[in-house]
């Protein structure tokens, strides 16, 4: 009898984490609506939309176009790009990207996200006022592979991407341009407001540009590059003497990298600190003096999540509670597939 009861309470579990799980992964999937907008002008030539996701498996791919509108008078370059947050690189390394102009017939990129170039480029005649981008996000299925080699076989399964998509535009033709940006924490989370100052140098020292932060984002004005070659920069910030603040020191190299072809131009990015490859975009972390210490514990990409290992109580029956985990994981996978050719086919 007891282990009867036993066994019932372990079904019972498991259904419960079904449920839940389920929540969950449907949540991860919901989108907000099929089409997103985003206007640009003189007034405000770039735009930024946050986009997230998590729990995706091999074979797992999200759409969503996004509808960009730009008030012109003139032939302009419209650019995009996928900044990836700081905290979410480990999904980047093997998530693809695929970028299309599905009214134009054309595709822009398709691709390893963190292998994305500094910007995608298309021109627009002064006639265009609107273009529809189509952004695809999909695990190849060869990801699975890789887990099988991971040591703990769940590199990529619980991860979660924060991502911010930038559009920007110029009517400047005939040049390379670049936007540089980076992050600003204090104390463990973004700061709110623009109290801290940031430079944009030369490699000769000289500086280039100073902004301030918005909330944590730093953002610098565009660069523009009418020849190929190498251009290095550096970006740090400005100490100034509040007492209370711990600046961070850091100092970030910038190589950029121009190549020109006829009249189109190819440019990657690069940062490096302390003389070491940096993947992602600069992050300057200070920290208030006497502080009771972070609110959160950052997330480290090198120590992936990992759920604890589920305690039954019950040696003598580890066989039937594999047994039970295996089939409520095949009747998820189940749900979760049949869910979501009903959610695709409602956005056609």
């Amino acid at each position: 009898m007891y282990e009867r009861t036993k066994i019932m309470q372990q079904i019972s579990c498991l259904l419960l984490i079904l449920l839940l799980t389920l929540g969950i992964a449907s949540t991860a999937f919901a989108a907000d609506g099929c089409e997103t907008t985003v206007r640009l002008s003189e007034a405000d030539i770039s735009g930024n939309i946050p986009f997230s996701i998590t729990n995706m498996f091999p074979g797992d791919s999200v759409s969503k176009d996004f509808i960009i509108e730009v008030s012109h008078k003139r032939a302009i370059t419209l650019y995009y790009h996928a900044d990836i947050r700081p905290g979410f690189e480990v999904l980047a390394e093997v998530l693809n990207i695929k970028i299309e102009l599905p009214d134009k017939g054309e595709t822009l990129y398709n691709g390893l996200m963190r292998d994305m170039p500094n910007s995608v480029q298309y021109g627009m005649e002064s006639s265009e006022q609107s273009l529809i981008y189509r952004i695809t996000v999909y695990l190849d299925t060869s990801v699975g592979n890789i887990n099988e080699i991971d040591t703990d076989g769940r590199r990529y399964m619980y991860q979660e991407l924060t991502a911010d998509f930038r559009w920007w535009y110029l009517e400047e033709p005939g040049s390379a341009v670049i936007k540089l940006a980076a992050e600003k924490v204090l104390d463990g989370q973004y700061p709110r407001g623009s109290a801290f100052t940031f430079l944009l140098q030369d490699d000769s020292g000289n500086t280039v540009q100073t902004v301030k932060n918005t909330d944590g984002l730093i953002e610098f004005s565009v660069l523009h590059f009418k020849n190929s070659g190498t251009y290095i920069y550096y970006i740090s910030e400005q100490a100034f003497t509040d007492s209370k603040i711990s600046y961070d020191p850091v100092r970030y190299k910038v190589e950029i990298t121009v190549m020109q072809e006829g009249s189109f131009y190819q440019t990657t990015v690069s940062y490096e600190q302390d003389g070491k490859a940096y993947a992602t975009l600069p992050r300057f972390v200070n920290t208030t003096k006497g502080s009771p210490g972070e609110p959160d514990e950052p997330i480290d990409p090198d120590k992936p999540y990992k759920p604890d290992n589920p305690k039954t109580g019950d040696e003598s029956n580890i066989e039937l509670y594999i047994e039970l985990c295996a089939v409520s994981m095949a009747g998820l996978l189940l749900l979760l597939f049949f869910k979501r050719k009903k959610e695709d086919a409602g956005c056609e």
